[in-house]
């Protein structure tokens, strides 16, 4: 078999930067966590980064809850990660000692959502400053844990059973250390829940109701001991800033402002002079360079880049910059709307050491820095944070295009093979499914629209011009999702779309829609679904909200998309649907009647035999693919009449999560996910099946692979849910 060569798509950001840090040994070096992409490390002041998640298996590792560097040995590095499935939280402690490029874990017995509701909360692992071993880490359900050992190994050390928001040893005061915790409206605040009470969503999170208030716990120990010094009504201990000079002072941020105590946390009162008070706030950072100045920034609800100062120690505040024009904001990637996007979701601001005006703050799409004191700011780039949550991928084979529909932004395409990407659509997002004409290279077809947040209707766009220009050509009203776009490869014009929601006698009802004129006008097709089904998925909450999304409870969030329609590549009116968890069907007459294609197929084995994918061949009549969560790959020679599987378990569960087929490649990707206890997987043969070699490259960790495509060349572009996009170029023939 021969080698293959991977290579990070240049996409910019799109996921969530929670947390920064700066080495204490190198000020050039930096260290990013995301929620979604793990971790990555610039060694240039953040011109440039690199994904470091070398040695990691699963999914959950990917979402990260802290990244701290030790004050005291140089390259270690610890990672707090975790996610929320199955009803309960869970997570892993990992720890470097080559700056990040590889992780060993170390603790798996504290649990950490690092892409819930608190992920861009304050960090919950801090070294002890006076004692060079300690270190205390605090958990979503598991409360406070602590090394001696520099991170080796971990023990219980009080607050069992209390979400963690924030853990800050005192920088000046030998054994103080401060832990906030999280009430329940915290997770309220920043959690899209649509009309599901609070108390269903937080058990959906593998939690239990802890009531509206927030605690503020002391130790004057280290850490071993813990007391109660103040209960905080209807608010959380989103972060805290300590200090050096004046133990009594505490900053806390909070879901409804900054608060400030001078009694070391006895009594509080709200920062209402200069912050706005019902906006939420994340961190409260401390000047190392001037006594008594602070910065702080709302996470949403405020205009431009709405960091805040205090020169008093908290008692009156000022914005940096009342407002910024275009020329203050330079750097950045196309996609992102600066100055405008940049102020919300700022969730973490780190100082330079030695550079008194300098500072960095993170949010949604990347690291900006500023060298003026806020004045002015760049993005240099975002080059190499590539973290945008993806769907599908498809392949123009005529054009040489590719397009990949983000889950939470407007779709892009390459022209340079996969290397970069530019976004197209704007003003039309999430995007997940997309058809490309095949009889006209610029005719394209993309949804746009979710069922999730405040977005209620869904739309089709086309464009004639490979994207550069778009017009709606048809909505639907309501919670609805365009699952899937096929154009059909032998007749001119016909395209076909799968959309998800209620099924009903309405125009915008859920179902099957076809359009024969370039997708310009659209009429619904009867079935293929039976009368007792009322909504696609049929299996919603469990597919959508459970099995599938990159966070628990946010629906159509990366669940996977544009899979579940299929065109025959050689008789004309023939296409093929699937639903998830119900079966496959096939139609002979382009859409007017329908039958049953499975016979064979694992649905109904168990509750993870959920289809993910079907694909025609384009290359073999009658050849189809079939992809399941748990249960492989599967195909049929005979136009679904008959099934056989071709990546079967071995032994444990096989994710084929997307399949693509070229030139007598077989390319399959594999989600990791917690369900099914599985490594992330990308594999390939050459012999229509006969053997697999596994391609994925463990360098970049957990990839949770979403879409593949092969182009001509015989690349293999791969889509992920929050490392962005990627291309293997296989070896050359020796």
């Amino acid at each position: 078999m021969s080698a293959w060569r991977w290579e990070q798509s240049r996409f910019g950001g799109g996921g969530y930067i929670t947390g920064l840090a700066l080495d204490p040994f190198d000020p050039q070096r930096l260290y990013a966590r995301c929620d979604v992409a793990g971790c990555f490390v610039s060694e240039d002041g953040g011109a440039h980064w690199q994904t470091r998640n070398a040695g990691l298996t699963r999914a959950h590792e990917h979402m990260v809850a802290a990244l701290v560097p030790s004050p005291f040995e140089p390259g270690l590095v610890l990672r707090c990660s975790g996610d929320a499935r199955g009803g309960r939280t869970y997570g892993s402690i990992h720890r470097s000692v080559d700056h990040g490029a590889t992780w060993t874990e170390v603790c798996t017995d504290v649990d950490f959502y690092g892409n819930g509701p608190t992920r861009c909360f304050g960090e919950v692992c801090s070294f002890d400053p006076f004692e060079p071993s300690r270190v205390l880490v605090g958990g979503y359900r598991a409360g406070l844990w602590a090394s001696d050992d520099a991170g080796l190994n971990w023990r219980p050390q009080g607050l069992g059973g209390e979400r963690i928001g924030c853990v800050v040893h005192h920088p000046g005061v030998p054994g103080l250390v401060y832990a906030g915790t999280i009430g329940d409206n915290g997770i309220s605040g920043l959690w899209a829940m649509g009309d599901a009470p609070l108390a269903d969503v937080i058990l959906e999170h593998g939690d239990v109701p802890r009531g509206t208030h927030g605690s503020l716990y002391v130790s004057a120990d280290a850490g071993r001991t813990w007391t109660l010094r103040h209960r905080l009504p209807d608010w959380s201990v989103n972060g805290l800033a300590l200090d050096p000079d004046d133990p009594d002072l505490v900053l806390a941020a909070a879901r409804d402002g900054v608060y400030r105590s001078t009694d070391g946390g006895l009594t509080f009162t709200r920062c209402a002079d200069g912050l706005e008070t019902d906006l939420q706030y994340d961190f409260v950072r401390r000047d190392p360079h001037r006594p008594g100045r602070y910065l702080t920034a709302p996470h949403f609800g405020a205009p431009d880049i709405p960091v805040h100062e205090t020169l008093d120690s908290g008692v009156t505040w000022r914005p940096l910059k009342e407002t910024y024009t275009e020329a203050d904001i330079t750097d950045y990637p196309a996609y992102v709307d600066a100055p405008a996007v940049l102020g919300d979701a700022i969730s973490e601001l780190v100082f330079h050491p030695d550079k008194p005006e300098t500072f960095f703050i993170t949010g949604y799409y990347g690291v900006s820095r500023t060298d003026d004191n806020g004045s002015t700011f760049t993005g240099q780039g975002f080059s190499g944070t590539e973290t945008t949550c993806l769907e599908a991928v498809v392949a123009d084979p005529r054009s040489g295009r590719l397009y990949v529909t983000p889950a939470d932004h407007v779709p892009a395409v390459s022209e340079d093979d996969g290397r970069g990407y530019r976004p197209f659509g704007k003003g039309y997002a999430p995007s997940a499914a997309l058809a490309v004409g095949p009889h006209d290279p610029g005719l394209i077809l993309f949804g746009a629209g979710a069922k999730r947040r405040n977005v209620r209707d869904a739309r089709i766009l086309r464009s004639t011009d490979g994207g550069l220009t778009n017009e709606v050509v048809r909505t639907f009203h309501g919670k609805r999702f365009v699952q899937a776009l096929a154009a059909s490869p032998t007749e001119e014009g016909r395209f076909y779309a799968y959309v998800d929601g209620d099924l009903d006698d309405s125009p915008d009802s859920a179902g099957l829609q076809r359009s024969d004129d370039g997708g310009l006008t659209w009429h619904r097709l009867p079935g293929p679904f039976p009368d007792t089904v009322h909504r696609l998925p049929v299996e919603e909450d469990w597919i959508e909200s459970e099995l599938l999304p990159c966070v628990v409870y946010q629906k159509r969030n990366a669940a996977g998309a544009n899979q579940l329609l299929a065109c025959d590549p050689s008789v004309p009116g023939r296409l093929y649907a699937g639903e998830w968890s119900l079966g496959v069907f096939r139609s002979d007459d382009a859409g007017a009647s329908w039958r049953r294609a499975d016979a064979g197929l694992p649905f109904g084995r168990d509750r993870l035999a959920v289809l993910s994918h079907v694909l025609a061949d384009p290359e073999r009549p009658g050849r189809l693919y079939a992809g399941f969560v748990g249960h492989g790959l599967w195909r049929s020679e005979d136009s679904g009449e008959s099934w056989s599987c071709v990546l079967a378990p071995d032994p444990g569960p096989v994710n084929a999560t997307s399949v693509a087929v070229r030139g007598g490649r077989l390319a399959v990707v594999c989600e990791p996910m917690w369900w099914t206890d599985t490594p992330a997987r990308v594999l390939v043969s050459e012999d229509d099946g006969g053997s697999w070699q596994d391609i994925h490259p463990t360098e970049y960790g957990a990839v949770r692979w979403k879409g593949v495509a092969i182009d001509p060349a015989g690349r293999i572009h791969a889509v992920s849910c929050g490392n962005g996009a990627f291309v293997a170029h296989p070896a050359p023939p020796a």
